[in-house]
């Protein structure tokens, strides 16, 4: 049986993406691919940057020096930690200053500005608009500290414009830790196979695969027309 749902676009670029009639069939037929009806996303360097060199670049600090505090900073286990919950900021950065004592004055420096890394990215964060205008149900599955949290869903205006969140620091879980993603598919009801699940790690998308979602890796500030012509896709391959 079929479920016609009519969308009425705002944009342009949208309809020439999408066909206006998304067709969506609820029998479950062996071999063939699901049709799409949620889009999960990360947010760091999906809805939001995390290029932290590249900011502090641009804010005049020297090359190496960047490269260095970057790496002490945001590839130490002490961020996955504070990420996961486990850690407050200041502790974290207290640790860190520890740790790295003849870089505490620049971790200090670094560590006041570092929120502003998270600039938002224009054209993903047009396509989960466009994705929800179309009637896809869209989801947040994120690594991500309670600050960060803050900061980027008061920006984003987030918890208005997803259906449902699931976030590391709540959950004291982390990507690519399978259990966060059943958390999501079971708190909003979701088929795995139903879920299209878009990040920039291959071992986060790996996991998703995993348990059964459809998944991209997200590797540039631009997918949109991967998304919308991979959600296309499908929806013919499962109209056969």
């Amino acid at each position: 049986m079929l479920h016609c749902i009519t969308a009425s676009l705002n944009k342009v670029t949208v309809r020439k993406l999408f066909p206006e009639k998304i067709c969506y069939n609820e029998e479950k037929k062996e071999g063939r691919v699901k049709m799409i009806r949620a889009v999960v996303f990360d947010c760091g360097n999906v809805l939001n940057a995390f290029q932290p060199i590249a900011y502090y670049r641009k804010q005049g600090y020297e090359k190496t020096l960047c490269e260095r505090i970057c790496k002490e900073m945001f590839q130490s286990e002490e961020w996955q930690r504070y990420d996961q919950g486990l850690l407050t900021f200041s502790s974290l950065i207290e640790k860190l200053k520890e740790k790295y004592q003849e870089d505490a004055k620049w971790i200090d420096v670094f560590a006041k500005q570092w929120l502003y890394v998270l600039e938002m990215i224009p054209a993903h964060q047009q396509l989960l608009d466009e994705l929800s205008e179309q009637g896809y149900r869209v989801y947040l599955l994120s690594n991500i500290a309670q600050e960060s949290w803050d900061y980027v869903s008061k920006k984003g205006n987030y918890r208005k414009r997803f259906d449902g969140w699931v976030l590391s620091f709540e959950e004291k879980l982390i990507k690519p830790q399978e259990q966060i993603y059943r958390i999501l598919l079971e708190r909003y009801q979701l088929d795995a196979k139903e879920c299209l699940f878009l990040d920039d790690l291959q071992s986060n998308v790996e996991a998703a695969r995993k348990i059964g979602m459809q998944a991209l890796q997200v590797t540039s500030q631009d997918m949109r027309k991967t998304v919308w012509r991979y959600i296309k896709e499908q929806a013919n391959e499962g109209t056969k």
